[in-house]
């Protein structure tokens, strides 16, 4: 296998008993010969009808010695009666097997189980990063991220439908439990990749994820609904290098997302019913990139700017409690542009004032806002004032419609344009929903950022 792979499931036997790899209890034999051959390498011989049938090199089986449990890498698969196992992680030598109570199993039964147990150590002779696979169910717990990845060897943590991977929802709900800061809580904990989780909390300040000081961490496609009071969705505030990638806010009583600090990114995500902010970057944005997200209906600010952020490109932002994008106290120069902000009981783009210390304001479409423009900068470029709502469905539908004076003066409208040679061209959607052109091809948008492919 590619990985090395753990399993969750809701079939699995007792709480942390029966760790290893393979769905659903794969490994079901309990009754083994363990025949010690010498330098930590032993060979198991299965004495009854299970067999070690779905059993591969760089499985892990988990032996329970009166509770103490010891870890071992599968190196070699003979038959599916016969399996040799490498000592790799167990903290107690393995010698005397004979005398010990040998059990394997397939899959824990709980998320936390997988989390506790799982470091990286548990790396295959590939080097590939471990990786946690949670099985299609809804799992009543929070989740204490116990150990960190290294930069070499991520953690890896998906939740999966169908096969592992393939990027279905799981539940963590948390509903009722208090015993952590989240339904997911990576506080402090770096070099992780977590995706494909619904998660849920409902206590006073319980956010869905909570990974402040969490560097270099991926958390991707993740769904958070975190309704207690001053609870925010995902937290990522104080980290260097966190990405927040297509992540879904389906409500929160505080922000949406907090995070955007040193070379991080929040892109692609939708934010909904937000209690205050939808997104707020945090005090030491340096580097930091907020773009293509779309932020629907947040109780005061789109996006809120502490100090510093270097990139708010192409986002979406609609009916926002107060101002579209707020910037409290801009210390150095960010970029805004091609960001679509509507409906707004505020102004569009707003900053403090005496505070003016924003360049690169400059494309972004507006309608409905009071006012349609930037206000209190020193200067805002090819700014586009329409006439009549760009949304298909306002509130639910955020894609473009073909309406002169709306949508359609979005279409294409995103900076750069026409390139100075008069050759090439950027037809890039200003707002985060992209259009298609007929026939269905790929189109690439070339932006002052980064080459970007949106179609198929």
């Amino acid at each position: 296998m590619a990985f090395t792979e753990f399993y969750v499931t809701k079939h699995g036997s007792a709480l942390d008993t029966n760790g290893g790899s393979g769905e659903a209890g794969a490994i079901t034999v309990a009754d083994v010969d363990a025949v010690h051959d010498g330098a930590g390498v032993h060979t198991l011989t299965d004495q009854g009808a299970d067999g070690f049938a779905g059993t591969n090199v760089d499985d892990f089986i988990c032996w329970d010695t009166a509770g103490s449990k010891e870890f071992a890498r599968v190196t070699e698969v003979t038959s599916d009666d016969v399996i040799v196992v490498l000592n790799m992680v167990g903290a107690q030598a393995f010698t005397g097997l004979e005398e010990k109570a040998v059990s394997v199993g397939g899959a824990w039964a709980t998320v936390q189980a997988g989390v506790t147990a799982m470091t990286v150590s548990f790396v295959n002779a590939a080097g590939d990063t471990p990786w946690l696979n949670v099985a299609a169910g809804t799992y009543a717990e929070d989740i204490d991220q116990i150990n960190a990845g290294t930069q070499a060897i991520p953690l890896g943590y998906g939740g999966y439908t169908t096969n592992p991977r393939d990027g279905g929802l799981v539940t963590i709900n948390a509903a009722g439990l208090a015993n952590h800061a989240a339904a997911w809580d990576c506080n402090a904990k770096n070099h992780l990749i977590v995706q494909d989780f619904y998660l849920i909390a409902d206590q006073a300040s319980i956010d869905g994820l909570f990974a402040v000081t969490s560097d270099y961490c991926t958390f991707r496609r993740i769904k958070a609904k975190a309704t207690g009071l001053g609870a925010l969705g995902i937290d990522v505030t104080s980290t260097i290098g966190t990405q927040v990638l297509e992540c879904w806010i389906e409500q929160t009583a505080g922000i949406g997302i907090r995070g955007g600090d040193f070379y991080s990114t929040i892109r692609g995500c939708l934010v909904e019913g937000a209690g205050t902010v939808g997104i707020q970057c945090a005090s030491t944005g340096r580097g930091a990139v907020i773009e293509f997200n779309v932020i629907n209906n947040p109780g005061t600010y789109g996006v809120y700017v502490t100090t510093e952020a270097q990139s708010i490109c192409n986002n979406t932002i609609y009916s926002a409690g107060s101002d579209g994008i707020y910037f409290a106290n801009p210390t150095y120069a960010t970029t805004v542009e091609n960001n679509l902000i509507t409906d707004s009981a505020g102004g569009a783009i707003v900053v403090a004032v005496g505070n003016k210390f924003l360049k690169h304001i400059r494309n972004n479409a507006y309608y409905n806002n009071a006012p349609d423009t930037a206000t209190n900068v020193l200067l805002e470029v090819g700014a586009i004032v329409l006439s009549a709502s760009p949304f298909t469905t306002p509130g639910s539908d955020f894609s473009l419609n073909n309406t002169a004076g709306g949508g359609a003066d979005c279409r294409a409208a995103g900076w750069p344009g026409a390139f100075f040679d008069g050759v090439h061209t950027g037809y890039l959607d200003i707002g985060a929903i992209q259009h298609e052109d007929a026939g269905g091809g790929a189109v690439t948008f070339i932006t002052s950022r980064r080459s970007t492919l949106i179609g198929r």
